[in-house]
């Protein structure tokens, strides 16, 4: 089994679900949403991160690129055309002004690494969540992980996108989690495939079954993104859904514009352009509603 990349191990973490966390965010995702904040982990390969504030213009990174992609006289530091991805760079950089995004554990590594912070876990609540990215794109290997944890007596969560196989899920993830964040971005498909580049037909038939099996385990979540999931309509046909499989209570996402900066950081171009002031550069404070 190849193991996926993860692209950041968040400890002590307080907004990744209740108590004291540590959240594992992994690369790969299968929709390309236009507002995404975590845009380093769509991909689901390594890539190298440019932070100019860190770049000590040694020349290093030079010398090393086999491509000649990396120059002092780029801004971007490298020319993303030529870059093969090898990680020379970053390997090279004494000042972190270039990085690796993406490294590969072991289920065994990681879970001796999660286990060094067990004494938080204890706090009520708290315990591991499994973000990224997609974490259902690794399914056999967040099965073993999780099994793993819930025989040492932790407690699990996920925040997923909802687009997965529903048999393989239930087979092999459901029943070694504790707490399910699913995510619903919109409801009519032709707008989540425009905004997503995916259909949300599999979204919402996952959504359906959990609803139906598991109702307790399961938090349904809505990104505030201005102008798209904001509007009445979207929030009507969103209202009307949750109406129709029996959910009370949903969790509201405020838009995060953090992840302009990444793309940046990514030699990538911003993807929408600044939302509404009510919105934009908002960041956790999710919030609770009940069904109108």
């Amino acid at each position: 089994m190849s193991h996926p990349l993860v692209v950041d191990i968040k400890k002590h973490s307080l907004a990744n679900g209740p108590g004291i966390r540590t959240t594992i965010f992994f690369k790969g995702c299968q929709l390309n949403c236009l507002w995404c904040h975590n845009p380093e982990a769509i991909d689901t390969n390594m890539e190298i991160g440019f932070y100019s504030a860190k770049c000590l213009f040694c020349g290093d990174c030079v010398q090393v690129c086999p491509t000649g992609a990396c120059s002092l006289d780029n801004q971007g530091r490298i020319d993303r055309d030529l870059c093969i991805h090898c990680g020379r760079c970053a390997d090279a950089c004494p000042g972190f002004g270039l990085q690796r995004i993406g490294t590969s554990y072991s289920p065994e590594a990681m879970l001796d690494l999660l286990l060094q912070d067990r004494i938080f876990y204890d706090v009520p609540g708290g315990g591991v969540t499994l973000s990224g990215g997609e974490p259902t794109l690794h399914m056999k290997y967040i099965s073993i992980l999780l099994r793993n944890l819930k025989e040492e007596g932790i407690h699990t969560a996920i925040e997923t996108n909802g687009f997965f196989s529903g048999a393989e899920f239930r087979k092999s993830v459901l029943d070694f989690l504790d707490l399910i964040y699913f995510d619903i971005k919109l409801v009519h498909e032709d707008l989540h495939r425009l905004y997503t580049g995916q259909s949300n037909e599999q979204i919402l038939d996952n959504l359906a079954m959990l609803m139906k099996l598991c109702p307790e385990k399961v938090v349904p979540r809505m990104p505030l993104v201005p102008g798209i999931t904001t509007t009445n309509e979207a929030r009507q046909a969103m209202s009307l859904l949750f109406r129709k499989l029996g959910i009370e209570e949903y969790v509201l996402l405020p838009y995060n514009s953090l992840g302009h900066s990444k793309l940046q950081n990514l030699g990538k171009p911003p993807l929408i352009p600044p939302g509404s002031k009510e919105n934009l550069g908002r960041r956790g404070g999710a919030m609770p509603f009940a069904v109108q």
